[in-house]
């Protein structure tokens, strides 16, 4: 008997207990989130609106707040468009309370920076609801997530090159056009030649870039960057074009001296006395006649003291022609010249500079002549010809013969 009663006793109190206990309370239902893009494909420096419908579906009043996660260079604001204004992605915006069974409209505006990252994103849209009861406050949340496409310019290409690929080809590319505009011999010729080539340009300009804090697109694209980017392949163009035409120039400005050095240094027709003496003497050994005997085809024969027979090509022309030249003796008398002049002789005679030599004291008044040109009558006598040099054409002279012993006197003294 005490056993029933004990269990009796047992099950009354489960029954109190259970009286006792308050109802759990239930959570009202839970609100309907509607998130609708203007336009889901947004670009750097744009604006956009955003529509958001919230519904209490239950009745109780809710305060809410939303969260939005996405790219970091978007902001978000309820101010419309405005520059510079808003919240980064992941901040909170309060949306206030929604009565029972009402519907809570928000227009939103999301911004991108200047730099963007292109590519396909999500953004989370998250409202935490609140709602209190019996002086408690309890919370849930509902979310819905949107795909966002962020592109350049309002597309993935420039130029047809892949957006993740312009600043790899863009500034080696205009750097490229840049050479051949100042028409170096060594630029690339055609467009798959300059798209390779543009890459490795491309890399150092980015390097530089990002070395010199300027523009480093590791860290997103804009329009800024590919001009800063830009503007350096320019900049690098111009120096690298504009120095190699000036190399250029200088190297041709440089071939002139020499070819008009050359050209000074042939022996024309009608040259003159201090002029042809010292390039002769400025002949090799073996270019020059010592003592000769010209022949000419008339008959005639003159005997100098030193002559040569050279050949003479005009500049920017084919024509050519030889030359044969004959001059006497002459001295210098560097006796009757000042200190300062004769020393300037002295040095020109040891660095065997033979043209400068005549020429000076020829200015000086120095350059004399010991013995002219002489002529061979029919019967082999020599006879003075009145002149100290002679020149002919080639075609002009039938022999030469050298060595003339009844020929004493050097060329010059």
């Amino acid at each position: 008997m005490a056993c029933i009663l004990l269990v009796f006793w047992i099950f009354l109190s489960s029954v109190d207990s259970k009286a006792n206990k308050p109802d759990t309370p239930q959570p009202p239902a839970p609100p309907s989130l509607t998130i609708s893009f203007e336009r889901q494909n947004i670009r750097q420096n744009d604006c956009s609106s955003v529509e958001l419908l919230l519904v209490n579906n239950s009745e109780e009043e809710l305060k809410t707040t939303l969260t939005i996660a996405g790219p970091s260079f978007i902001t978000w604001s309820s101010e419309p468009c405005k520059k510079d204004s808003g919240e980064s992605a992941g901040q909170s915006l309060d949306l206030g309370a929604i009565s029972a069974r009402s519907t809570l409209r928000r227009r939103l505006f999301l911004r991108t920076a200047s730099t963007i990252e292109v590519g396909d994103y999500n953004s989370l849209f998250t409202v935490e609801y609140r709602w209190e009861r019996n002086n408690v406050t309890a919370s849930a949340f509902v979310s819905a997530e949107k795909p966002i496409k962020i592109s350049f310019l309002g597309s993935e290409s420039v130029g047809g090159i892949p957006l993740a690929l312009a600043g790899f080809i863009v500034p080696g590319l205009v750097f490229w056009w840049i050479i051949k505009l100042f028409g170096a011999p060594w630029s690339l010729e055609g467009l798959s030649n300059q798209m390779i080539y543009s890459v490795f340009v491309s890399i150092v300009l980015m390097f530089i870039g990002t070395w010199l804090h300027i523009s480093d697109i590791s860290r997103g694209i804009s329009m800024e960057k590919l001009l800063i980017l830009s503007a350096a392949g320019l900049v690098a163009g111009v120096a690298v074009g504009g120095g190699d035409l000036l190399v250029r120039k200088e190297k041709a400005r440089r071939a002139a001296g020499v070819a008009a050095a050359k050209l000074e240094q042939q022996i024309r027709l009608e040259e003159s006395e201090a002029s042809l003496l010292g390039k002769l003497l400025e002949l090799p050994d073996k270019a020059q006649l010592n003592k000769p005997l010209i022949l000419l085809k008339n008959g005639k024969r003159y005997i100098g003291a030193l002559g040569a027979l050279t050949f003479f090509a005009k500049q920017g022309s084919a024509e050519s022609e030889r030359i044969y030249s004959l001059v006497g003796s002459f001295v210098i008398n560097a006796k009757l010249a000042d200190e300062t002049v004769k020393a300037r002789l002295v040095e020109l005679r040891a660095s065997k500079k033979m043209r400068a030599l005549v020429t000076l004291a020829a200015e000086k008044g120095l350059l004399n002549s010991i013995e002219e040109i002489q002529t061979i009558n029919a019967d082999g006598e020599f006879e003075p010809s009145g002149v100290t040099f002679m020149q002919w054409k080639e075609a002009e002279v039938a022999s030469a013969a050298v060595d003339q012993e009844n020929w004493e006197a050097p060329p010059l003294k």
